[in-house]
């Protein structure tokens, strides 16, 4: 009997909640990625970059446009052969046009990639300081959350700090 109930008593302050409780917050990135000075900056980049290659992809559409309507006013007029040969000619810069579309996308998304991970190695150093200091143990971003309580999103205090940093 005496060793059944120091069994209990061991089990119970083995489960109990004595040995503390761990400190669980979420933050939400894509808000401090839209809403701080260093993710507008960021946004600001990526915008300049692909307006960059928008606007050579927009002159190539153009060029594009004004082949096809030189060739459609000139179907009824110029020699079959002719006609035939402009017809491939624009169908070959179609296909180059979309293969350097798919080029530049495929370029901003690396640099998209590359300054999202430059982001995150930025924050990373002021997030770890915050949890340091407020005895945070696990940090869990916002979109994996299910539900939980809004006291325990430190999205806002991070965002103060990035901003006091990247003014």
């Amino acid at each position: 009997m005496n060793k059944f109930f120091s069994l209990i008593i061991i089990a119970s302050f083995y489960f109990s909640p004595v040995f503390g409780e761990n400190k669980i917050y979420f933050i939400d990135l894509d808000y401090l990625l839209n809403n701080s000075n260093l993710g507008k900056i960021i946004y600001k980049d990526l915008d300049s970059f692909k307006k960059k290659y928008s606007n050579k992809l927009d002159l190539m559409e153009k060029d594009l446009i004004s082949q096809e309507n030189k060739i459609k006013s000139m179907k009824n007029i110029s020699p079959e052969e002719e006609y035939i040969k402009n017809v491939q000619l624009l169908k070959n810069n179609i296909v180059l046009y979309n293969k350097e579309k798919e080029k530049l996308t495929i370029s901003f998304n690396n640099e998209k990639n590359k300054q999202m991970k430059k982001f995150i190695e930025t924050i990373q150093p002021i997030v770890e300081t915050y949890m340091n200091e407020n005895q945070i143990d696990f940090l869990i971003e916002k979109k994996n959350i299910f539900i939980g309580k809004s006291t325990y999103e430190i999205t806002n205090d991070i965002n103060k700090l990035l901003n006091l940093k990247f003014e």
